[in-house]
């Protein structure tokens, strides 16, 4: 059923494509993007042979614009196969999948409208929704713009992602921005399905107002009508310092809702709110970089953070970078410690490469006398890249557990640059 609606899909897009195209000009058009494949292994405990092994592959192109309607095929597809799995009588959907991302045809529409056909991420801006297998179509002016879309909503959380006729989404926004205010406004409507299939509308505002130079601020509001209550909101502020350093502060609020893990019947539930404050400051003096950045949720889930990134980008007489992260995360059942330390460069021309170890201690808050337990993770990660396009990486990942034991994550990957 996967694979056939999939196949589908694609096979409709490169329909229009070539019925729409001159056979001349689709001659020529030229393909963009990248082409790769991973192997990924995670040994056993204190052992070289394998627990588990995937092998993974993707393809983002594009092709250039052809014919008097400007048409540009677009394809973002993902596979993952396993190849070595000592859980046999677990049932496991996501072992093996082929994941198409998006595959929509673009072109242009009567005066500066654009069209969208196929899988896509919609166009709309002032209100949350997901990707669809459906049409979407957007036009700009220089004080307006107006969008719409419709078809099928896009799960991203299934293996193998269907086309799902029960799961209808549409919806339009129209947006104001001119010229001579420092300001942009939003208003929406969506109509769709949640994650338990029930239906749904939701109403959304947002805008953006840059004070000066340095001050740039942005507010969004969700409405569900029918049931009289805000669905999620947010407002984010910047502040440019100088040229060098800059400040962002945002509070963030919506209903928590339940996620299908593996079907309808099978989720995730919470109640309640969540809400969210972050913080974060960046700087760089010299050759010096620091960042700071802080996070804080309550509600209905609680969660905070705290992470602190300093970079010396240029070590003494060399061209090696030393990164250095510390990080604290907490939650009601658990407490997490990081710090990890770096170094990478090039050298010589072509080949990259990162040296580095992850340090974690962690404790979990439960009745079975907590205490803090530790985790090391060396790693060591190399990427070279040839003049046509051709790149090669090799990730190697030693995990050495509160127990003193040994796993080793090992992964491969070739791409390509078309």
């Amino acid at each position: 059923m996967s694979r056939r609606s999939m196949g589908t899909t694609i096979a409709l897009i490169v329909a229009l494509w070539v019925g729409f195209g001159p056979s001349d000009l689709l001659a020529e058009s030229k393909l963009k993007g990248r082409l790769g494949i991973q192997w990924h292994t995670l040994t056993r405990t204190n052992s070289a042979s394998a627990d588990y092994q995937a092998l993974r592959g993707y393809a983002r192109l594009s092709t250039d614009e052809i014919g008097p309607l400007g048409m540009r095929l677009h394809l973002d597809a993902r596979g993952k196969k396993g190849l070595d799995e000592h859980l046999q009588t677990l049932n496991r959907p996501f072992e093996n999948r082929a994941q198409i991302q998006q595959v929509y045809l673009e072109a242009k529409g009567p005066g500066q409208a654009r069209l969208f056909i196929g899988r896509h991420h919609t166009p709309l801006r002032g209100i949350s929704s997901q990707s669809v297998d459906g049409l979407s179509i957007q036009r700009e002016s220089q004080q307006w713009s107006a969008r719409i879309s419709g078809g099928f909503q896009v799960a991203f959380w299934r293996p193998n992602t269907p086309i799902d006729a029960d799961a209808r989404q549409w919806g339009g926004e129209v947006e104001w921005h001119p010229t001579a205010l420092p300001l942009r406004l939003q208003t929406a409507v969506l109509g769709d399905v949640d994650s338990v299939g029930r239906s749904r509308t939701r109403l959304g505002l947002g805008g953006t107002l840059r004070a000066c130079a340095s001050l740039n601020s942005h507010f969004a509001i969700e409405i569900d009508p029918r049931e009289n209550r805000v669905w999620a909101s947010r407002i984010h502020g910047a502040y440019r310092l100088g040229r060098q350093s800059r400040l962002h502060a945002s509070y963030s609020q919506r209903l928590a809702s339940s996620y299908p893990v593996f079907s309808a019947q099978d989720t995730l539930l919470n109640q309640g709110k969540m809400h969210a404050l972050s913080f974060s400051a960046a700087t760089r003096r010299g050759l010096w970089s620091t960042r700071l950045h802080t996070r804080l949720s309550f509600g209905a889930r609680e969660l905070g953070s705290e992470r602190l990134h300093i970079i010396w980008h240029r070590l003494p007489h060399t061209n090696l970078r030393l990164n250095l992260n510390a990080q604290d995360s907490w939650s009601p059942w658990r407490r997490i410690e990081q710090a990890s330390l770096a170094l990478s460069g090039t050298w010589p021309k072509r080949l990259y490469f990162s040296l580095g170890v992850k340090q974690s201690l962690f404790k979990w808050n439960t009745s079975r006398q907590p205490k803090w337990r530790a985790r090391t993770r060396p790693h060591i990660v190399l990427r070279y890249t040839a003049p046509a396009g051709w790149s090669v990486h090799m990730r190697i990942e030693e995990i050495i557990d509160e127990f003193a034991h040994l796993r080793t994550r090992a992964t491969t990957g070739l791409s390509y640059r078309l």
